[in-house]
């Protein structure tokens, strides 16, 4: 078992150490994994059994305009709420190209994001880059 430390560019928003309230809901006592299984819950995804179903959750999560990123380190985790589509992640050991036409976000993109950070109690900043590093 090896040590991996990555470097992660993001466009988002930076939650520091908390994870988001819509993932740990006291109100309603659940608690949810990760995202994925939060929006399929949201969705009335619940029976995993049924025909479609992790497709439809793919499908799912592939239209949500953000996504979940962990850095700092598997024992002190940290979190960004990200611009879907932005995350790029040079793993350690790797060299990894970016082009630069591609870390334009559109506006709709960003109005996207903002409208479901709004419906989903989470206090909206505008959205930054972020160079990040991740020790797992």
């Amino acid at each position: 078992m090896g040590v991996s430390t990555d470097a992660i560019l993001t466009f988002g928003i930076d939650l520091n150490d908390e994870l988001p309230a819509f993932l740990t809901n006291a109100e309603t006592e659940e608690e949810h994994d990760d995202l994925d299984d939060f929006l399929a819950h949201e969705a009335g995804l619940t029976d995993w059994r049924a025909e479609g179903h992790y497709e439809k959750k793919r499908a799912l999560v592939e239209s949500c305009p953000v996504e979940i990123v962990r850095h700092c380190s598997g024992e002190y985790t940290m979190y960004i709420l990200a611009v879907r589509g932005t995350v790029r992640t040079a793993y350690r050991g790797h060299l990894t190209e970016i082009d630069p036409t591609s870390l334009v976000v559109s506006p709709e993109k960003i109005v996207s994001f903002k409208k479901w950070c709004e419906d989903h109690g989470v206090e909206y900043q505008e959205p930054k880059w972020f160079l990040v590093s991740f020790w797992n």
